[in-house]
């Protein structure tokens, strides 16, 4: 399993963008070509490159050679590749990937005030009695705790919102994550990684095998990478 993450800090001139973009498939070009802020674009044109460079080393195939498709529910999979899994997210100043050999899904969110009548309306009884026992000043960082799982979890399933949040709950034991249920499959395992202050980031597998760290690449290494690939040169 590897999981990474890059931000969208450092930004890029539009020579570097219609370059990078050209590694991408016209759909997802014409996509980007549709956000109305630079940030939008370069949070998605990031992300996607971001992902599909990692594929590509992995699998030893050219980024333009990679095909992405989407399932019925929205989650993107490798066409012909099919023991290879990924997702994808973004937030704020961040991007992030998980690729691993079996289901996967993660989910990062950038920490802002929250009604908690939101937990009320989607989160499960449990959750819900979760947050209200906790002090006022802990609850918007365990209600992003909890959304970041749940979505993590929703992503790796691959069956988006056909799964309702209040058919499982997410629980915390010390440092150990766990989840219970009786509506959806349970065997699966939770990690959370340290981005920066005001960020969650969470991710969901069918096995705990996860990497202790998480890998932060920057925009300007991929560029010079998959240049350097164009050119012949080994990524």
């Amino acid at each position: 399993m590897e999981i990474y993450a890059i931000s969208i800090k450092t930004h890029i001139d539009d020579r570097q963008f219609r370059e990078l973009a050209g590694f991408l498939d016209a759909r997802t070009r014409e996509r980007l070509d549709r956000f109305y802020k630079r940030e939008d674009a370069l949070r998605s044109l990031y992300g996607e490159i971001l992902v599909r460079y990692q594929l590509s080393c992995k699998l030893k195939v050219p980024v333009k050679d990679l095909t992405i498709e989407k399932s019925d529910y929205g989650k993107p999979f490798l066409a012909h590749y099919p023991d290879t899994h990924f997702n994808m997210s973004h937030s704020g100043d961040w991007a992030c990937c998980a690729i691993d050999d079996n289901e996967i899904g993660i989910d990062v969110e950038t920490i802002k005030p929250i009604d908690l009548y939101i937990a009320d309306r989607f989160f499960s009884q449990k959750e819900v009695a979760c947050l209200h026992d906790l002090p006022d000043d802990q609850r918007q960082d365990r209600f992003f705790d909890i959304w970041t799982l749940k979505e993590s979890y929703i992503k790796a399933v691959g069956r988006g919102l056909s799964v309702p949040l209040c058919n499982f709950s997410i629980l915390f034991n010390g440092n150990t994550i766990g989840m219970e249920s009786d509506k959806e499959p349970a065997c699966y395992f939770f990690r959370q990684y340290d981005l920066e202050p005001g960020y969650k980031l969470a991710v969901c597998a069918g096995h705990d095998g996860f990497p202790v760290n998480l890998r932060i690449e920057t925009i300007d290494d991929l560029y010079n990478r998959l240049c350097d690939a164009g050119r012949g040169l080994s990524p």
